[in-house]
């Protein structure tokens, strides 16, 4: 007897066992294997995967050679070739309907495979024949499976006329289409009114040409004028064989083409038109100031620069001229004039020294800056000890710089301050830094 060499593949992981024993039994029958040799070669032919998972399934290489193949084969089974419970799978039977895309054939095939694995007894076919008649997606299908008498009407007969409704639904739609293609071929036999119409559009359809044809081509015009060109203002032109160079734009150029004169003859008779708005920004005519050339390129941030420089007499420039020749006239006889210099307004593209004052506060010369932006008069607290022997009170107040940073207040004194024969109370806040400051000697 001769021998068939097995042609299957060793098994692989996530492969299913009980397809590929399957395959494996027709090479014991082909080949009269006796059954003392079916598990040598089955772990010979099924790889070094199958073989591991074998060995794990006993304690011990003994146990494992007296197992038998039936034994073996159904752990390998359970091992291998995982499936849900009955309880899922019938849960899944229950929940099943027909999908888009999916024929109703289809659908019922499906049907019968899963309920395979359902485990039902002896109605398995009715509970099939239930499903489809819910899960179908076709009303009408289903209104015809319906109109079947209930006692006669079983799952061999409702398959046999869905595989019949989808047969003649295919050749229902196969001759609507030829039904269509003879009536577009019949439109070329049509003449005159709609039918003209139809052959045209059949015309085109099949070639539809270039667009200038088919939306129409306005006609040039054409003028006994030579156009303008770049030989119009020479004396000389060009010999006859050669043709004058056309205009790169012809739409605009087209205003000569009927003028008696040339453009150099009419630049003479023709006055030309120049734009009469001012400009804003520098006050010169003929443009805006969204147009201007030194706005672009003159003007400078006045935060980076102070000293901007000023294109021409605009709005800006004639305030900043304004600004620069303010100045503080007092005529009473007791203006601070020579006392405080520092308050003048000289200009505003310079910033300003600041304005110091010795003020006499408790009988003690004490240098202070005026600071109008100041809510409160501050000092130092390490100035305030040297200066005063004041005992300190308490201060609720709570002082921000214009950063937003807080600062750490020890405390108020109220001390008398004069300054010109003229005597006041002032309020002083300390404050405690570390850093010695000016003095500042603000509103209150």
């Amino acid at each position: 007897m001769a021998y068939v060499s097995p042609n299957i593949d060793p098994y692989r992981k996530g492969q299913s066992f009980a397809s590929w024993y399957k395959r494996l039994g027709y090479h014991f029958r082909i080949n009269k294997v006796a059954e003392e040799n079916r598990k040598d070669q089955m772990f010979l032919l099924g790889g070094e995967y199958l073989f591991e998972v074998a060995q794990n399934l006993y304690l011990s290489e003994q146990l494992l050679d007296a197992a038998p193949l039936e034994e073996l084969v159904e752990k390998l089974k359970q091992k291998l070739d995982k499936t849900d419970s009955a309880l899922i799978q019938r849960f899944k039977f229950g929940s099943r309907v027909q999908q888009p895309g999916e024929t109703a054939s289809d659908f019922l095939f499906s049907l019968k495979l899963q309920a395979e694995y359902c485990a039902f007894k002896n109605d398995k076919d009715g509970r099939i024949l239930d499903r489809v008649l819910i899960g179908l997606s076709d009303d009408a299908l289903r209104q015809k499976l319906l109109a079947e008498e209930g006692e006669k009407f079983d799952l061999a007969q409702a398959e046999k006329m869905i595989t019949t409704w989808e047969m003649a639904a295919s050749h229902a739609k196969a001759l609507t289409k030829e039904d269509s293609s003879t009536q577009i071929a019949s439109i070329g036999s049509l003449t005159g009114g709609r039918g003209a119409v139809l052959q045209r559009i059949t015309a085109l359809a099949r070639g539809r040409g270039p667009v200038k044809s088919r939306l129409g081509q306005r006609p040039q015009f054409q003028s006994t004028v030579q156009p303008y060109n770049r030989y119009n203002d020479r004396g000389s032109y060009p010999s006859q064989s050669r043709q004058p160079r056309p205009a790169r734009f012809q739409e605009q150029h087209r205003r000569y083409q009927d003028a008696a004169v040339y453009p150099a003859e009419m630049r003479d008779n023709q006055q030309q038109r120049i734009d009469q708005r001012v400009c804003e920004y520098c006050g010169v005519r003929g443009h805006v100031k969204r147009k201007c050339f030194r706005l672009k390129h003159f003007k400078k941030d006045p935060i980076n620069s102070i000293d901007m420089e000023q294109p021409g007499p605009s709005m800006e420039n004639k305030l900043s001229n304004m600004m620069n020749q303010m100045t503080w006239e007092d005529k009473s006889d007791d203006s601070d004039q020579g006392e405080l210099d520092c308050m003048h307004i000289s200009t505003i593209n310079q910033i300003s020294s600041p304005c110091l004052l010795e003020l006499t506060v408790e009988g003690k010369i004490l240098q202070m800056e005026v600071d109008s932006g100041a809510s409160v008069s501050v000092i130092g607290k390490k100035l305030f000890i040297t200066k005063f022997d004041i005992p300190l009170q308490k201060s609720s107040r709570n002082l921000i710089v214009v950063n937003g940073s807080s600062l750490s207040v020890a405390g108020e004194a109220i001390v008398s301050v004069d300054f010109r024969n003229k005597t006041s109370i002032l309020k002083l806040v300390v404050l405690d830094c570390e850093h010695n400051f000016i003095p500042l000697l603000g509103r209150t």
